[in-house]
């Protein structure tokens, strides 16, 4: 499959839109933006009880992001492959609206069975409904730092990059600079460059303490003094290895 990522010109609009199926998560990422949604001193109380958007719901924004002209979409949440029509979802944008998707997901659930194909989510999505493009969030790169920070198995992370990388599926990375990781940073870039993956692009994005996090952030988010080294060797590694 070839890369979806494509250049635009500086300055202009590009023709990607955002779909937001829903809050709902099973996560628990120390940094979460939605972290107290529900007012709540439960940090991830209210992601738990947030509602998915409904698939018909889904389907009209769809419908409106081809009819003004976007080509492509990022599905985002929340956890996008928690939503029980997800397949549905990524097929009818891919067939029926012509735009190709990009889903940003933690990889925990990609093993999940699907409902209607009966396979597992990933093939299902891949195979089935056609989806082109993950973003995966990527936090850590062993045991230790993904299971402090997000609650969840780096094992299934590398396992469906692993998976990717087989079946020649370019995927891009996220990862949230935070406190819990500043010092990991170069590690997590000379994992994504290891064995010429497949990835193509990696994001390093500082923690946004915005929302309920007012008052709560201090030794959660990372001074910037603690940043720039880790950043900037991480930047390093991945533009000598041609990665964006």
């Amino acid at each position: 499959m070839p890369m979806s990522m494509v250049k635009h010109p500086i300055g202009r609009l590009s023709k990607c839109a955002v779909l937001d199926v829903g809050l709902k998560c099973p996560h628990s990422c120390e940094f979460c933006y939605y972290s107290f949604l529900d007012g709540s001193e439960d940090q991830f109380r209210g992601m738990r009880t947030a509602p998915f958007r409904p698939l018909a719901e889904c389907k009209k924004a769809l419908d409106f992001f081809a009819a003004s002209g976007f080509e492509r979409i990022d599905i985002t949440g929340g956890e996008p492959a928690l939503h029980p029509d997800i397949f549905e979802i990524v097929r009818y944008a891919e067939n029926a609206a012509g735009l190709r998707v990009r889903m940003i997901t933690l990889a925990q659930l990609l093993g999940r069975k699907e409902k209607q194909t009966g396979k597992r989510l990933l093939d299902a999505l891949l195979d089935d409904a056609g989806l082109t493009d993950l973003l995966i969030s990527l936090h850590g790169v062993d045991a230790d730092p993904c299971h402090r920070i997000t609650k969840r198995r780096f094992s299934r992370v590398d396992t469906a990059r692993v998976e990717l990388d087989a079946r020649r599926v370019s995927y891009g990375t996220d990862t949230v600079a935070c406190a819990g990781n500043a010092t990991h940073l170069p590690a997590i870039a000379a994992y994504l460059v290891e064995k010429r993956r497949r990835v193509y692009v990696s994001n390093f994005i500082t923690m946004n303490a915005y929302m309920a996090w007012s008052g709560r952030a201090f030794g959660v988010q990372a001074r910037y003094s603690d940043l720039s080294g880790p950043l900037r060797e991480s930047v390093r590694i991945l533009e000598e290895a041609g990665v964006g």
